[in-house]
């Protein structure tokens, strides 16, 4: 009898051992894949917060450059390498990022942003959002984009000077004042139309919008001094703000590489001469500059005075920017200065 009781004992015994070694083992199984689901929540979280961090750094980079468009409905073409992100626990993230413009929405770029870990290729994360870029432009001016911008009214032209406008009935003339102090006298629109009270306040807003005039000489300061240091070709740089009092007889910009050219008071007014060939915004701060008369140049883009304009002769040409013949197409060559985000379009995936 003690022997059978010392048998079921043993059995019992054993019974329970097991038990407790099934539920050690599964305890230990499911403690492992907490931990899993742990990691990989955590990991989710870091490569999600890698690709926004991606994101960031796409967007910043659009100030001061802009991606190069190709042919196609996206237009994408520039993929840039973000820096690699670190996480605390030793773990790093590569970051893609890709521009993306549409041809009928060009005003819009969607930026997206795609993180990878270094250690697993499988987790990966990317976030989006639409931006809208920015370059010097008051886009309330590049709607019109007129050839001759004149904060006051125009007299006295002789000799025949020329204003393209680009078609027939588009606005070569801009004025502050109504358009009936405009007198054209010999000054051919080829077909062009004069708009009267165009802006209220400076030819300088009215093309530039809120971009002051020390934030534009900033810009130009860095552009001269990186071309001074090497760092810049000179026909790269796109922002000039003149002071020397010179006769200006140098060309510059291109029809893909528009420039700003402009004439600070201290310049006095300085004449083109020698047949230059500018394109871009040519701009004159000092109204006494429309009365100085000018010698031979050939704009394309904006020649804007901050005064009334009383001479221009026959040497002058100034016909709408375009880069394609159509008349648009200025702000397609400027650096980007920013890139506000479109609100409600951001996105993960």
């Amino acid at each position: 009898m003690k022997t059978e009781n010392g048998a079921v004992t043993l059995f019992m015994s054993l019974i329970l051992l097991l038990t407790l070694t099934v539920i050690a083992l599964t305890g230990s199984k499911s403690a492992r894949m907490e931990q899993m689901v742990s990691a990989n929540e955590y990991r989710a979280l870091e490569v999600f917060h890698a690709a926004e961090s991606g994101l960031e750094y796409g967007i910043r980079w659009l100030a001061g450059n802009r991606p190069t468009w190709v042919a196609g409905s996206c237009n994408q073409n520039d993929t840039l390498t973000a820096p690699v992100v670190s996480a605390s626990n030793g773990d790093t993230y590569h970051q893609t990022v890709t521009y993306c413009r549409n041809t009928a929405t060009k005003d819009y770029i969607l930026v997206r942003a795609t993180s990878v870990a270094t250690q697993d290729a499988t987790i990966t994360a990317s976030v989006q959002q639409y931006v809208r870029p920015n370059t010097i432009l008051n886009p309330g001016y590049l709607l019109n984009a007129p050839p001759l911008v004149i904060n006051g009214c125009v007299s006295g032209i002789t000799g025949n000077p020329d204003v393209f406008p680009g078609a027939t009935g588009n606005v070569a003339l801009a004025t502050s004042q109504t358009s009936t102090c405009v007198n054209t006298g010999h000054l051919n629109l080829n077909g062009g139309t004069v708009l009267g009270n165009a802006f209220s306040s400076t030819a300088w807003q009215y093309i530039f919008g809120t971009l002051t005039k020390t934030q534009f000489q900033a810009m130009a300061a860095a552009e001269t001094a990186a071309v001074a240091a090497g760092q810049m070709a000179l026909s790269d740089q796109h922002y000039f703000w003149i002071t020397d009092t010179s006769p200006w007889h140098t060309n510059l910009g291109s029809a893909t590489h528009p420039v700003v050219l402009a004439f600070a008071s201290a310049s006095n007014c300085p004449q083109t001469n020698g047949g230059v060939t500018l394109y871009g915004v040519v701009y004159f701060e000092d109204p006494a500059c429309g009365n100085q008369g000018w010698g031979g140049a050939d704009i394309y883009g904006t020649a804007a005075f901050e005064g009334t304009l009383t001479k221009l002769n026959a040497n002058v040409d100034i016909d709408k920017f375009s880069l394609t013949g159509n008349g648009q197409g200025m702000d397609e060559s400027l650096p980007y200065i920013g890139a506000p985000k479109i609100v409600g379009t951001w996105k993960d995936f």
